[in-house]
């Protein structure tokens, strides 16, 4: 069985990068005094507003597909994603392997079929 959220070897998701960073346009590494434990992992935010926000809604936040690249899980594999390279579509996100895949995503990907394979 696959956990929750994909997770480096220390327990941190997404390599440490702030999950609400995103939703305002950057990939930006969190901060470990900025930390908290949510589902079993590790999420590090770069600001204590970041972090209150995600508390308030945290599904708002968390990347789709667990965290793992969103083009392998719609095709049924978990990769790992790069989470420098992102995408929010519809108000989610996904992170991807790499700038290819990413403009791959961006023209062909499906948020259904991710989401769908990962449930």
């Amino acid at each position: 069985m696959l956990k929750r959220f994909s997770e480096n070897e220390y327990g941190v998701a997404i390599d440490g990068f702030d999950p609400v960073a995103y939703f305002k346009g950057a990939a930006e590494k969190g901060q470990e005094r900025y930390s908290l434990k949510w589902r079993e992992t590790i999420w590090r935010f770069s600001s204590e507003a970041n972090r209150a926000a995600f508390l308030d809604s945290p599904e708002s936040f968390v990347p789709q597909a667990g965290g793992y690249c969103a083009l392998g899980m719609s095709l049924g594999k978990t990769a790992k994603a790069d989470p420098r390279n992102f995408v929010i579509r519809d108000g989610q996100l996904f992170l991807l392997a790499s700038p290819m895949v990413r403009r791959f995503w961006r023209w062909f990907g499906s948020t259904a079929r991710a989401t769908r394979k990962w449930d």
